[in-house]
């Protein structure tokens, strides 16, 4: 995607990171149900803070090309993640 272009939560959450620095540059993390967290980086700008409630659909910030990305085309890495194992009880 281009620079600048919006990017949108995928999900229902509360923002509870928005960082800049480090391998992601810009990033931003939710925690949408299941308790698992929606990462998105690399963005140019941040639209989001914490503890900003988000629904799909929320602009979450832009694409860009910030931390380890710069130099390259703008694009967005987004990973879900949970911090609990996958528990099956029988």
């Amino acid at each position: 995607k281009a620079k600048g272009t919006d990017v949108i939560s995928s999900t229902y959450g509360i923002v509870v990171y928005v960082h800049e620095g480090g391998k992601g540059g810009r990033s931003v993390m939710v925690l949408g149900p299941k308790w698992r967290f929606h990462y998105y980086t690399h963005l140019d700008s941040f639209h989001v803070f914490t503890l900003k409630p988000v629904q799909p659909g929320t602009v979450i910030g832009t694409v860009g090309d910030t931390g380890n990305a710069k130099g390259t085309p703008p694009h967005l890495h987004y990973a879900i993640t949970t911090p609990f194992p996958h528990l099956h009880i029988v």
